[in-house]
Order: structure tokens, then C-alpha cells, then sequence
């Protein structure tokens, strides 16, 4: 609301729904859809002023977007620019950042890397998420079937070397002659 109690002003409207886009923006990239978490931070950072500290946080965000959708080159120039934002903490961030993109990538050892199989092959027996445009997750998940143990076979109960499974079943006779005594 305005400060006036009344309703809200233009620039108020666009910031909630800044915020609320920056929102989806990160369900999405949460879900894998790096694509479409650029899409709605660029719509995001397009309804705030610029130079505010919500500006900057888009902006950063918009950072993270891009490298995950595989443009790296675009989240370095998102750097450099917020590196000249007004608010410190934003400033901060897009050093670290620029920082981090632009350190020289190690050589891996093949020993430590490990492939992920596609599980797309497998049916029924993995849980699906979806993302959806409205910006909620839509998972999918098999009903689990219920575990039922199943009970051990009495022939290889070898109640000769167990002495705890005659003293259970000396307190159960105990117990069960007690409740019969006392009602």
C-alpha cells in the first residue's frame, strides 16, 4: 500500500510484480528450465528504476540465469555493468561473481568425473517435475507400493540356541496371566 493507506501507486505495482517474477525466475531455474528463469529475469529487471537496490538484486539474479542457461558471455557483461551500481552490496556481488566466470577453468581427471545416465529411459519408477509457465512445479510421483515384511520361515527358527526367545515368551505368558488375574 502507499503511504497514504490507499491504493498503490504505478511504481509500487511494478515493483511487487518484479519481485513476483524474480520468484518464478528461480522455480525455474531450480527445475532446469534455464531458459525460461532468463526470460522472466529479463522481464523483471525491464519494470524496476534502475541504479535501486532491487534493480541490482535482479540484475544479480539475471547473472546466475544466464551462466546456467550456458551464457557466460552475456553474465560477464551483467557484471561489469553492476560493478558501477550505486548500491554497495550489488557492487559486492558483481565482483565476486565476474570474478568466479572469469577464473580459468582446471583440467578434470577423468577418474573424478562420474556420467549421469539419462533417466528418461526408466518407466514408472522416477519421480517427474515439471515446470510450468505459471511458476509452479507440478511433480509427478508413482503411488509407492506398501512394504509388507515378510515373515520369517519357521523351520529355520532355531529356538534350541536362542535362550531370549524363551525368556520373551516367558514375560508375554507372565504378562498376559497378569491382565487375566486382575480382571
Amino acid at each position: 500500500m502507499s503511504e497514504e493507506g490507499g491504493e498503490l501507486s504505478p511504481a509500487e505495482v511494478k515493483r511487487a510484480e518484479a519481485r513476483k517474477l524474480l520468484a518464478r525466475s528461480k522455480v525455474a531455474l531450480e527445475n532446469g528450465a534455464y531458459r525460461a528463469s532468463v526470460e522472466l529475469a529479463d522481464q523483471a529487471v525491464a519494470l524496476v528504476q534502475p541504479l535501486t537496490a532491487l534493480h541490482g538484486d535482479i540484475q544479480v539474479w539475471r547473472v546466475t540465469a544466464y551462466q546456467a542457461a550456458g551464457d557466460g558471455g552475456r553474465a560477464i557483461e551483467i557484471c561489469t555493468d553492476l560493478r558501477r551500481h550505486p548500491d554497495p552490496e550489488t557492487k559486492k556481488q558483481a565482483e565476486r561473481l565476474q570474478y568466479i566466470l572469469e577464473a580459468p577453468r582446471l583440467d578434470t581427471p577423468e577418474e573424478w568425473k562420474v556420467e549421469i545416465p539419462d533417466l528418461a529411459e526408466l518407466e514408472g519408477d522416477v519421480q517427474t517435475t515439471q515446470w510450468s509457465p505459471g511458476g509452479k512445479s507440478q511433480t509427478k510421483e508413482p503411488e509407492p507400493e506398501p512394504w509388507i515384511p515378510e515373515p520369517p520361515d519357521p523351520e529355520k527358527v532355531n529356538l534350541q540356541d536362542e535362550p531370549f526367545v524363551w525368556v520373551a515368551i516367558g514375560a508375554v505368558i507372565l504378562l498376559l496371566g497378569s491382565l487375566v488375574w486382575l480382571t
